[in-house]
């Protein structure tokens, strides 16, 4: 939470620039399994005045598929509140 609250520190600046501007942050599957995970999330959001629509969550397609019936509920959650999820595929 402390990266996600910096980064969303800087990102506020840069949208005074750019007001297009949205920022992907990477989740883990560590941090999914936080129970306040989504209202933690928003709570940063707000505490910069950041639009939920401008944050991308970013998840490992393998976090999405070995866990996809535990992070179901997470991740809808986070879609009711407009912040878009997106997987990453990585070579490994």
């Amino acid at each position: 939470m402390w990266i996600l609250d910096t980064a969303l520190n800087q990102f506020k600046q840069w949208l005074n620039f750019v007001p297009d501007l949205r920022i992907s942050i990477n989740f883990s599957s560590i941090q999914l399994t936080n129970k306040n995970i989504v209202s933690d999330t928003l709570k940063i959001l707000e505490k910069h005045n950041i639009l939920p629509n401008k944050l991308t969550i970013e998840i490992t397609e393998s976090v999405a598929i070995d866990n996809i019936e535990n992070y179901k509920q997470i991740f809808d959650d986070f879609e009711d509140d407009i912040v878009d999820i997106s997987n990453l595929e990585l070579d490994v």
